[in-house]
């Protein structure tokens, strides 16, 4: 199996969770439906992108919209759950986001380039995000734990740290041989299957009645 097989073939892996929120919809889409919603549309681009590399040889445009719409997204999948920080900074997180983003993709470069200062700026500020949410869901010693929580914070943990150091090696360096590049593609694509998998059995572990964290003054 060529890099190019293997990387379009992971992609596809996102239909695994998405086969878990079809077998517990009750639950998942009431807890998680911003996440569900994310997935879905997840799906349709990763359909697109390998219509269009196949075709074109290239997906930019609709990677350059979906990063926009998966920063929000995932915004507001974490901002109903409990955290340190108020809404405010979650609103300052998705403004910035939205900004860069709009700044980068409309008036400095278009939609048909290849702009990773958004995606460097959206990556680092979603890691963010997640580290609040873990914090604050392990440490959450007046209430109660989901393991689904843990699971889905730190899936999504892995992937945008490791997304950020791609996007930075391409916006700060330029005299790597295109191989070191297949392979940091490679290993991207192989942590997005972990990421969908952690998201599987996360949802599979969800329960109505959660559980009380170890640090909890009720445990």
């Amino acid at each position: 199996m060529t890099a190019f097989e293997f990387c379009h073939l992971s992609s596809f892996s996102i239909l695994v969770p998405l086969s878990a929120v079809g077998w517990k919809w009750t639950g998942i889409s009431k807890k998680y439906p911003f996440l569900v919603l994310l997935l879905i549309i997840g799906a349709f681009n990763d359909l697109i992108s390998y219509i269009t590399i196949t075709i074109y040889g290239q997906n930019t445009l609709n990677g350059n919209i979906y990063l926009l719409v998966e920063f929000v997204l995932f915004g507001f999948l974490f901002r109903g759950w409990p955290s340190y920080s108020n809404n405010r900074f979650h609103l300052l997180i998705l403004s910035a986001g939205v900004l860069v983003w709009v700044g980068d993709n409309l008036i400095v470069h278009s939609l048909f380039s290849n702009n990773s200062m958004s995606r460097l700026v959206c990556y680092v500020l979603l890691v963010s995000i997640c580290i609040d949410q873990l914090v604050s869901t392990l440490l959450n010693r007046a209430g109660l734990v989901i393991l689904s929580d843990i699971l889905i914070s730190l899936a999504f943990l892995f992937h945008y740290i490791y997304r950020a150091f791609i996007e930075s090696f391409q916006l700060y360096t330029t005299h790597l041989e295109p191989s070191y590049f297949i392979r940091l593609w490679v290993i991207d694509n192989g942590l997005n299957i972990l990421t969908n998998l952690m998201i599987t059995v996360a949802f599979i572990c969800h329960r109505h009645k959660p559980t009380y964290s170890i640090l909890s003054s009720q445990a």
